[in-house]
């Protein structure tokens, strides 16, 4: 796995982007992925959630044994009065 790559070469840190089809086009990368990649590295694992309603799936990530969990902004699709 290319996790393992670079571990070995020297990386501080891993981050892993997880988006969902409703803030990206596809859920890429979900909790059992990001598991399956703590098991390759003991480095700090860094998840940026890149998607709606992230408070969904906070446990499921939590689980995986990562070391940080960050959210992307996106401003809400609902109108705003002016």
């Amino acid at each position: 796995m290319e996790v393992r790559t670079v571990d070995s070469a020297g990386a501080d840190w891993i981050r892993v982007d997880a988006m969902d089809s409703r803030f990206v086009p596809h859920f890429t990368i979900g909790p059992v992925v990001v598991k399956a990649v703590r098991r390759c590295t003991q480095k700090a694992l860094s998840v940026r959630l890149m998607i709606v309603e992230p408070e969904r799936y906070l446990a499921g990530f939590a689980k995986a044994a990562i070391s940080a969990i960050r959210m992307a902004h996106r401003p809400s699709a609902r109108k705003t009065r002016s």
